[in-house]
């Protein structure tokens, strides 16, 4: 049997630097796909224009590894071209939960298989969970909504998958987990990712022209330069002349300008803000 493609599936919207690069990072070999034991190309399922078939069915490693190193697991194409119950979507994002986090609403979402087979198929649930620093997350800072789901031939079946953000006391960052699915010899793997925002808040700057009214034309770039804010940039435009842009706790440097129109040269400023 010819080796395929292997590939991975991070959450989406990835978080963080560089986290876009990995989501699209992927091994591949010079085939074009998995193969039958005769040769023959592996019709594939399309859900949206997207095979997703193999999505989810591969193993993944336990410990520090999390979806943004390793996806929804390497694939298996031996386990993948028997596959009948796949995960659609193969991963979920709770996107960003904004600090403060004692008042966080708990967020859900659906994990959903699809049953591709001609018999039923119960499956077993279990989550488990990452905290920023690679190691288990509190208890129940990700649940299950059901430990058991029975996926009808044909058809599909859904859980709720709960992320509850108040739980992870000041460790802000990424947090992240797995669903795995297990039933009727099958495997299947769904990521999930939250953003448990660090200390931030909303700065919001107002451009005014010569004329005193608020300006169409400018730009503002704020950098920051220590604190929590260190590395950050931020280039926020609205062309009411007034944008909120939400700040990490720190210093930020900032460069200002405005002009009346396209052509006339901008009337530019600096200036330094600092949040300790």
């Amino acid at each position: 049997m010819a080796h395929g493609r292997r590939r991975t599936a991070a959450p989406w919207p990835p978080t963080g630097r560089g986290a876009a690069r990995r989501h699209e990072k992927a091994e591949r070999s010079d085939h074009h796909g998995p193969r039958s034991d005769q040769g023959q190309p592996r019709p594939r399922c399309s859900i949206g224009g997207t095979p997703v078939t193999i999505n989810g069915s591969g193993s993944v490693k336990g410990g520090k590894y999390t979806p943004f190193q390793q996806g929804s697991g390497r694939i298996q194409v031996d386990k993948a071209i028997k596959q009948t119950v796949i995960a659609d979507p193969s991963s979920v994002s709770f996107g960003l939960q904004q600090w403060p986090h004692t008042d966080d609403t708990p967020a859900t979402k659906k994990v959903t298989y699809k049953n591709l087979g001609t018999t039923d198929v119960t499956l077993s649930l279990a989550v488990t969970a990452t905290d920023p620093k690679g190691q288990a997350a509190p208890a129940d800072f990700f649940t299950l909504g059901a430990r058991t789901l029975t996926v009808p031939a044909g058809g599909s079946a859904s859980a709720d998958l709960t992320a509850d953000t108040r739980l992870g006391g000041t460790l802000d960052g990424t947090y992240s987990a797995y669903v795995t699915a297990t039933g009727g010899g099958q495997s299947v793997h769904t990521a999930a990712a939250v953003q448990r925002e660090m200390e931030a808040y909303d700065v919001t700057l107002k451009f005014l022209g010569r004329d005193g009214n608020p300006a169409k034309y400018y730009s503002a770039n704020l950098v920051g330069v220590s604190g929590l804010a260190q590395d950050k940039y931020y280039s926020p435009y609205d062309e009411s002349g007034t944008v909120k842009v939400r700040v990490p706790k720190g210093g930020t440097s900032s460069t200002r300008g405005s002009w009346a129109t396209r052509r006339t040269p901008p009337r530019v400023s600096t200036g330094w803000r600092s949040r300790s």
